[in-house]
């Protein structure tokens, strides 16, 4: 038997003393109730020295505990972060909105400092990755990426410039657009690149012919991400393609990120056979995966035949 941490004795003795928490242990998604205890440790956090604006706490593989840490402060940030994840661990529910009275996504929207902090972290996060994205996936297939969700348009400017002969917009929302807007100015892509204030779960812009999602249906329960991904299926031609770059289960995702996902969003992290089901639901197939950046895999999925011509 493995040597208990200290975090795992206090999760163990708060799931025994609360009711909530016997009931838990039953009700708890499979996958929760068999992630690795042992490793609970990590899920509360660790200050990088190179992370872009001070307040920001990091987790391995370098996910961010971005409104805790400003909200709580340094020194109260691992009591916040263990009083969320007992949360979760005892409720099978998302910690941050039990905590702070809303969810993570409401925060970010309510509090413009939380938004900016989050941008920047997911800006940090992709800036060895982006390249890696860029170079080590065939996009020259493609004359126009939408990047679903892309944020400050990281991702699509490393694809550009890796691709001169390749177009590509950023959807998200509109503080963040803004800044997509500035950064494919600066690094002189705005007449190939350009940007679209709009939610993903409202209908896609169509005319693109590949759709990316990175690192967003790891954010969101199966429901939400079937809507995100239903939605890019009826924005893509017959022909069109869906590329998904997440952190998988067991290649890049571990315990600490699964219970992170769950505490703060609800969502979690999935496994390549999870992820082609969720698609097959919303009516693609997947046509290969692979890993196309450090701790991150690739999956290529198209319009399933039955779908072709099927309104939604």
């Amino acid at each position: 038997m493995s040597k208990m941490t200290t975090t795992d004795v206090r999760i163990r003795r708060a799931m025994a003393n609360s009711t909530k928490g016997e009931v838990a242990r039953t009700t708890l998604p499979a996958w929760v109730r068999e992630l690795d205890l042992d490793a609970l440790d990590d899920v509360l956090g660790w200050r990088d020295p190179k992370a872009p604006e001070r307040g920001v706490l990091l987790l391995p593989h370098e996910s961010g505990l971005v409104g805790i840490a400003l909200r709580a402060g340094e020194r109260a940030v691992r009591t916040a972060a263990m009083c969320a994840l007992c949360r979760t661990i005892t409720t099978g529910t998302p910690g941050y909105g039990q905590r702070y009275g809303r969810d993570f996504w409401a925060d970010l929207d309510a509090r413009p400092e939380l938004r900016r902090s989050f941008d920047a972290q997911m800006n940090w996060r992709f800036r060895v990755q982006a390249t890696e994205i860029a170079e080590r996936f065939d996009w020259s297939r493609f004359s126009e990426i939408l990047d679903v969700g892309g944020g400050d348009g990281t991702v699509l400017a490393a694809i550009l410039r890796a691709h001169p002969d390749l177009r590509g917009r950023v959807l998200d929302l509109s503080p963040t657009t803004t800044a997509a807007t500035d950064r494919f100015a600066a690094a002189g892509l705005d007449d190939r690149a350009g940007a679209v204030s709009g939610s993903f779960f409202n209908p896609l812009p169509v005319g693109a012919d590949a759709y990316l999602l990175s690192d967003i249906l790891h954010d969101w329960d199966d429901d939400h991400a079937r809507k995100i991904l239903t939605g890019c299926r009826r924005a893509a031609a017959s022909d069109g393609t869906v590329v998904v770059i997440e952190p998988v289960r067991g290649q890049g995702a571990d315990t600490a990120m699964d219970l992170f996902m769950l505490m703060c969003f609800g969502g979690r992290e999935r496994t390549v056979d999870e992820l082609a089901k969720l698609a097959a639901d919303c009516g693609l197939m997947l046509h290969g995966s692979g890993p196309v950046a450090d701790g991150r895999t690739v999956l290529e999925f198209g319009v399933a035949p039955h779908m072709v011509d099927e309104p939604g």
